[in-house]
């Protein structure tokens, strides 16, 4: 026993310590201090001893919670339940259920998972002698900054007041299951126009068509030449989405071969179908295929071959939102014989879409009658789908010629659905996706339902809406852990930045995608480097082989669909670019031209 002296008398902690000598371990803490001893109090989310079970819970369960707090140290312990399906939160009593040789007691609840997918937050409130304190998640480390993603589940924190960083429980629906060929795919993803130009027939010509007005079609007599530049001045400035390259189905059927040697299993293409521009996702007609893209028979033909090596294609769903120079919609009275919905309040397509007075700068503009439409994002050429409307439904996927009906009796296995989230945002507000997939899976049972969601996507995947999602989460990971600086550009910024990452926090990040997400769905993730939205992994890296061949390494082994964007396994060099501002910008440069050998120019290398 140690003491402290004063020359006038006995110190303070003297006494203290003197007491401490005549009681038992643990007492000590209860006894001597007025407050809650905060650096006792822990929960983990991932250990067994404080959750059970752990991670997404199938509904009909219960899930055993726990706290550690200093023996005898609280008055009361209470979980604060909030159900997103109910709107409702509960809150429920703790008792001790057992008590520690090391001087901490275990509070205990029981809670109950419910009936119906939903998601349930908790979190933990103590009290002693009048003073409270909540034990939540720890997500953000660095007070209101961006969100740190690797600091999700696992430990937490005490606060003197309540941050709202409520632990996760995603309940499911324990008859959900995920199509058993993609728990095992290797995904190839295409950008049609840029992949391979195998039938020169449907090729345009410079000038040929024009695009919103006038913006001209340009066509690429050189194949491996970078796109048109719209950032930069000259004659190409400000023209976006209307340069073309000649890509097509044929093309990607003469090159299937190669991706079988590859290891593929599974395509996805970004949209084939009637558009005004190349990236195609202000789609004009869903059920035709772009005549710059081939035929009803080229898409047959790139099936059955697909098929003949063991390949499922997934088509892009882009259901949010179309063209507004379209025959439905017709901005530009492109179409004489119909009327669109932009050219007359008696259209039949009318309702399909959002009228409504601008609300601040609006360009969206309908010229015949000066009507204000609303656009997706702001751009006016894709004017927003009403998918609460049953002829929207119907054309899209409830009637006999519906485009899932349509393309699922092709004989495609599945869709991506492009900003899934705007159109239903999870859960039973909005049925469009539960419907949808009981449309899909009545065609094909084994057909895969994926959406674009950045963040966490637990809200869709609770059995009745979608299989999977693009794990964006996943790929800020990996390239975190193969860089050792932070990288931003125009997606990859907030919540999104890419952070350089140890391996604790790697371990930590992949601990809570597994732990929000149903096994069903985390073992059917679509684990993807790079997309046609992102800048191209080689140079997220930093142009470092050995850092992309790290990065493949995990998408490759972790659990999941690995997904290769076009080109980056040859780690095709097509940077982003800096707007006026600085900024680094992704689109159009991420969407060279594969370099195939064969082919003219020399832009980009193909480095085998």
């Amino acid at each position: 026993m140690a003491l402290a002296v004063k020359r006038n008398g006995l110190h303070v902690v003297l006494l203290i310590m003197l007491i401490a000598a005549l009681l038992p371990l643990g007492v000590l803490s209860a006894r001597a201090q007025d407050g809650i001893d905060a650096e006792a109090l822990y929960h983990d989310s991932r250990n067994d001893l404080y959750r059970t079970p752990g991670g997404a819970a199938p509904f009909g369960s219960a899930i055993t919670l726990r706290l550690r707090a200093a023996t005898g140290n609280l008055d009361g312990a209470t979980v604060r339940v909030f159900n997103t399906l109910r709107d409702r939160q509960d809150l429920i009593p703790m008792t001790v259920a057992a008590t520690t040789p090391d001087g901490y007691d275990l509070w205990e609840a029981v809670i109950e998972a419910g009936d119906a997918p939903t998601i349930l937050w908790y979190r933990f409130i103590v009290t002693r002698s009048g003073q409270t304190l909540y034990y939540e998640d720890d997500q953000r480390l660095d007070g209101d900054g961006p969100y740190l993603a690797e600091n999700e589940g696992g430990p937490g924190a005490a606060y003197t007041q309540s941050p709202d960083l409520s632990y996760q429980i995603t309940v499911y629906d324990p008859a959900f299951t995920t199509p058993e060929w993609m728990r095992n795919a290797v995904f190839y993803q295409i950008f049609p126009d840029r992949f391979r130009n195998g039938d020169p027939a449907n090729d345009p010509f410079d000038g040929s068509d024009t695009f919103y007005g006038a913006l001209p079609l340009i066509f690429h007599e050189t194949w491996n030449e970078p796109p048109v530049d719209p950032r930069q001045p000259g004659e190409f400035s400000e023209i976006w989405g209307s340069d073309f390259f000649g890509g097509d189905l044929a093309g990607i059927t003469g090159k299937l071969d190669y991706l079988a040697e590859l290891g593929v299993t599974a395509l996805y293409l970004n949209p084939i179908f009637a558009a005004r521009s190349n990236h195609r996702y202000d789609t004009a007609d869903y059920l035709a295929i772009d005549p710059l893209l081939g035929t009803r028979a080229d898409f047959d033909t790139l099936i059955a071959e697909a098929d003949a090596r063991g390949m499922k294609l997934i088509l892009d769903g882009v259901f949010n939102h179309m063209s507004s120079d379209s025959a439905f919609f017709d901005r530009y009275n492109r179409f004489p014989a119909l009327v669109g919905a932009c050219e007359s309040e008696d259209s039949e397509w009318r309702d399909w879409f959002f009228f409504a007075e601008p609300q601040g700068p609006q360009p969206a503009l309908c010229a015949g009658d000066e009507s204000f439409y609303v656009s997706w994002a702001g751009f006016d050429s894709i004017p927003k789908l009403d998918n609460a409307n049953a002829e929207v439904r119907t054309y899209f996927f409830a009637g006999d010629g519906s485009v899932a009906r349509t393309w699922g009796e092709a004989g495609i296995g599945g869709w991506r659905l492009d900003v899934g989230g705007d159109i239903d945002p999870g859960g039973p507000a909005n049925d469009y996706w539960e419907q949808f997939r009981e449309a899909v899976r009545e065609i094909n049972p084994e057909a895969v339902i994926i959406g674009e969601e950045w963040q966490d996507a637990s809200r869709w995947l609770g059995g009745a809406e979608w299989d999977a999602v693009m794990n964006y989460r996943l790929r800020r990971g990996i390239l975190g852990f193969a860089r050792d600086a932070i990288f931003t550009d125009n997606d990859a910024n907030g919540d999104n930045t890419i952070r350089p990452l140890g391996p604790g926090d790697l371990d930590a990040l992949i601990a809570s995608i597994a732990e929000d997400y149903p096994p069903q769905a985390y073992h059917a993730m679509m684990n993807l480097l790079g997309s046609h939205d992102t800048s191209r992994a080689f140079f997220v890296v930093g142009g470092d082989p050995a850092r992309l061949k790290l990065a493949a390494l995990l998408q490759f082994t972790l659990p999941g669909a690995p997904t290769v964007y076009y080109g980056d396994e040859i780690a095709l060099d097509a940077p982003s670019q800096p707007d006026s501002g600085g900024n680094l910008q992704d689109d159009p440069y991420n969407r060279a031209p594969y370099p195939w050998p064969d082919a003219e120019g020399d832009a980009y290398t193909r480095d085998e």
